[in-house]
């Protein structure tokens, strides 16, 4: 094989190379496309304020409902696990404890129990503000103290308006 044919066959790997850069740019290109393809079938909303607003009422019911806890606690359990619902209902049937814990909510407990060590004693009610005697007083879940026809027209009135409102 003399120089010549060396030189035509630097020649033709020059060429297969040029073609290979052009097969090379090719399929850069289609993959280009193909992400842009891509891309352009995710689709996204933008949510205003309102929608905003009214997503979370619907997951602070939803996990107020399913977990029997107030509003404001539930607030706080959504809050804590990035208002991914699912996530805070796994987390809260695995350990409750562990969740009202970490988010800051009291330990669950049994009915809060007052007692006087005087039943003869007078105390106010906190709704209608009258001095009443202790075996006529009815506690929250809280502790404070409400005479029987204040609860009993709470309790009413929150049965007529019905839950989560």
């Amino acid at each position: 094989m003399g120089y010549k044919d060396e030189m035509e066959d630097d020649d033709d790997y020059e060429d297969e190379m040029e073609d290979d850069g052009d097969f090379k740019d090719e399929m850069l290109e289609e993959m280009e496309n193909d992400d842009m393809t891509h891309r352009s079938e995710n689709s996204y909303k933008v949510l205003s304020e309102s929608d905003i607003k009214e997503r979370q009422e619907d997951d602070i019911t939803s996990v107020a409902s399913a977990l029997s806890l107030s509003r404001a606690a539930s607030t706080l359990v959504l809050g804590h696990y990035n208002w991914n619902v699912n996530s805070a209902k796994e987390a809260w049937f695995e350990d409750e404890d562990k969740v009202r814990e970490t988010v800051g909510l009291l330990p669950a407990s049994g009915p809060m129990v007052v007692e006087f060590p005087n039943k003869s004693r007078k105390v106010k009610c906190r709704i209608c503000l009258e001095a009443c005697p202790s075996e006529k007083m009815k506690s929250a879940g809280c502790g404070h103290l409400f005479c029987c026809e204040c609860w009993g027209g709470y309790i009413r009135i929150s049965i007529a308006d019905g839950p989560g409102v």
